[in-house]
């Protein structure tokens, strides 16, 4: 028999959110104090789901420092080289068979 593998809507429980440190302000008008007000409002969202479920942050060496000052202790910072905040476009898309969990690593193609 073929595993039927499905991914789990958004809305589904789950155990945990994955997230990506945002390094860089992507905006046309990036300065410092834009690339703070972004930093700020990642760590808000890290920050407030912390409060309700694990977070764990994907974070680059050379921003670890950078992502701890914003971030509540309870964010579990992930050393990992990364280059994209949008985990919906650059991390791993999990799929469940039964009770097996498995991650996709897939190319997003925009």
């Amino acid at each position: 028999m073929t595993e039927h593998w499905v991914m789990p809507a958004e809305w589904q429980p789950h155990e945990r959110t994955w997230m990506a440190w945002m390094e860089e302000d992507y905006s046309a008008e990036s300065t410092r104090a834009s690339a703070e007000r972004m930093h700020l409002a990642w760590a808000k969202v890290a920050n407030t789901v912390v409060d309700f479920e694990p977070v764990t942050m994907l974070v680059s060496a050379e921003h670890e420092a950078e992502a701890r000052s914003y971030l509540d202790s309870r964010v579990e910072i992930l050393l990992a080289k990364i280059d994209d905040g949008w985990m919906r476009d650059s991390g791993p898309t999990f799929v469940k068979s039964g009770d097996a969990l498995a991650a996709v690593d897939w190319l997003f193609n925009a």
